[in-house]
């Protein structure tokens, strides 16, 4: 809770979040999430198609906006049957949703500031998976990540010292130390999750609370300490770049709070795209589905090709010229920005099959980011200096704002694959 003069103070815990002082030995236990009401989801939701006949024979007829449909229903009995007869297809919202994603019309999210407009029962499923220390101990392993932040900030004293800065999403307070250590005269770290008590800690061990203040909450909620800033930092990249909107907060932090002539860091990132040769890969996640210990599950073929993939990938793997997909300048962009449609032309660089696309830098250190894999249908016969030409999507699903929906166009076949 924020009151009027600014103090934010957790109720059921004696920690003053402003402050970063604890009041008393006792340690929070109160659980600060908002539990989501399961039983509004108790009901079994079907829906009933009326499909013309044509349409039963050729499902390729079909083009169904599958991200305006309900979430399926949480419940515990094994999806019925699909029941074709007069003409009707009845089934549950996942099963068709996987049965037709291949034929999805994809469209722009119904509003550009989703993020922003999200309540936080709404939102409480992203913040949760943040409240897990494994995840932190992740980001903070990755050596290319924080070694990268850490050189940056290092190396570059006078772009910190005596600044105000902002860190979004400070997790366990690493950008918001180094930036301290750099000579930041102030730094404010706002985090929703609860791993901003730890830390409180972190920062009172290093002997830094003199410099650093935490606010607990999101961005778009909370009243901070200071007008302005001069610098907003932050590690909001996630999976192709783009995945979780993170980026969002980022972008309000900078509108609202950033000075005439302040700063963002990082302050360029590009997505790229390049093709990928790998036979086995490919006859591993789809030909394996025709003969599963002598039963045939070719079906679950359709359900498996749109889901793309983080992994990381072998870089002998490549099979053509990285090509930049989107350029975004965090000075400049806007919520709009952060959806858009790119034409591309990739270079073979030898002849084979290309199997899979996928998007960041394989052929460098692997980071937790990986790779985010676009499984092909059916393979591309390419020859060595061919170009091939396609066209990528990218929007946010509309009912998972956080999620992605990206649809590939390459020789007249497209693709939609949801990342989330």
């Amino acid at each position: 809770p924020v009151s009027a003069d600014g103090n934010s103070t957790c109720h059921h815990c004696p920690y003053n979040l402003r402050t970063n002082r604890r009041d008393t030995n006792d340690s929070c236990v109160q659980d600060h999430g908002t539990n989501t009401d399961r039983s509004a989801f108790s009901e079994t939701h079907r829906t009933e198609l009326q499909l013309q006949e044509e349409h039963c024979q050729n499902p390729d007829h079909l083009n169904v906006d599958f991200e305006s449909l309900s979430p399926p229903p949480l419940f515990s009995p094994p999806h019925g049957p699909l029941n074709m007869s007069h003409g009707y297809v009845q089934t549950d919202y996942r099963q068709f949703a996987q049965d037709f994603v291949m034929n999805t019309d994809v469209r722009s999210s119904s509003s550009s500031s989703a993020i922003a407009d999200l309540r936080e029962d709404e939102d409480g499923v992203y913040f949760s998976s943040y409240g897990h220390y494994g995840i932190h101990e992740e980001m903070l392993k990755d050596k290319v990540r924080t070694e990268s932040y850490r050189d940056f900030i290092y190396q570059n004293p006078h772009v910190f010292k005596d600044k105000v800065v902002l860190d979004v999403g400070c997790g366990t307070g690493i950008l918001s130390m180094f930036a301290a250590k750099a000579g930041a005269k102030k730094v404010i770290g706002v985090d929703q999750y609860d791993i901003v008590y730890q830390a409180m800690d972190i920062i009172r061990l290093n002997k830094l609370e003199d410099t650093i203040t935490l606010v607990k909450g999101r961005i778009e909620e909370v009243d901070l300490p200071v007008e302005k800033v001069d610098i907003v930092i932050s590690e909001w990249m996630g999976y192709f770049l783009l995945f979780e909107s993170m980026l969002d907060s980022v972008i309000y932090a900078k509108d609202k709070y950033l000075a005439e002539g302040g700063s963002v860091y990082p302050d360029i990132c590009t997505i790229s795209l390049v093709a990928v040769g790998d036979k086995n890969k490919h006859s591993d996640r789809l030909a394996f589905w025709d003969d599963v210990y002598g039963f045939n599950m070719s079906c679950m073929k359709k359900a498996v090709i749109p889901e793309a993939v983080v992994e990381v990938l072998n870089p002998g793997m490549l099979i053509s010229e990285a090509c930049v997909i989107k350029h975004i300048d965090c000075h400049t962009a806007s919520l709009p920005d952060l959806e858009f449609a790119s034409d591309f032309t990739l270079t073979i660089t030898e002849d084979t099959v290309c199997t899979v696309w996928f998007s960041t830098g394989p052929q460098f250190m692997k980071t937790h980011w990986k790779q985010t894999v676009f499984l092909l249908e059916n393979p591309i016969s390419l020859k060595r200096g061919e170009p091939l030409k396609g066209r990528i999507t990218v929007r946010k699903n509309r009912k998972d704002p956080r999620s992605l929906i990206i649809t590939l166009l390459v020789n007249n076949v497209q693709q939609t694959y949801s990342l989330q």
